[in-house]
């Protein structure tokens, strides 16, 4: 699939999503992709030596934890934009924390150029010392 260029993921209506490992082969077959859209996916079974390249675009909607950032930051190495919603459609206590979304994407994303980082949903009292009475 050479001309693909933009690819949405949204499981169905389930509760958790699944994880973008199980699409592997797909991504494998189409390495000139330059956007990927995902919702309600995870990131723990991606296989390591899997790489987009040719990615500028990431949009992640969904919780994630701080491995699974670096995962996907991994996966799309030239990753110029990133969006991220950690409230949609799920948010939990696996969701990384804003200053292991600043230390990531400071290691892993050289090339950004634009982030978006909606973390409405978070709350201070899962990393102590960030904002909050006292924090």
């Amino acid at each position: 699939m050479p001309h693909l260029r933009a690819l949405p993921i949204t499981p169905d209506g389930g509760k958790y999503g699944f994880d973008l490992g199980q699409v592997s082969p797909l991504l494998r077959a189409a390495p000139n992709l330059t956007t990927l859209h995902l919702r309600k996916v995870y990131a723990r079974d991606l296989p390591y030596q899997l790489k987009l390249k040719k990615v500028i675009y990431l949009e992640i909607l969904g919780g994630m934890d701080g491995s699974e950032l670096v995962s996907m930051l991994q996966l799309c190495p030239s990753v110029e934009e990133l969006r991220y919603d950690c409230g949609y459609p799920f948010f939990g206590y696996e969701q990384f924390t804003p200053r292991e979304a600043a230390n990531t994407v400071i290691a892993h994303a050289p090339h950004l150029k634009k982030m978006e980082l909606d973390l409405i949903e978070w709350r201070s009292e899962y990393e102590p010392g960030l904002g909050g009475p006292g924090g």
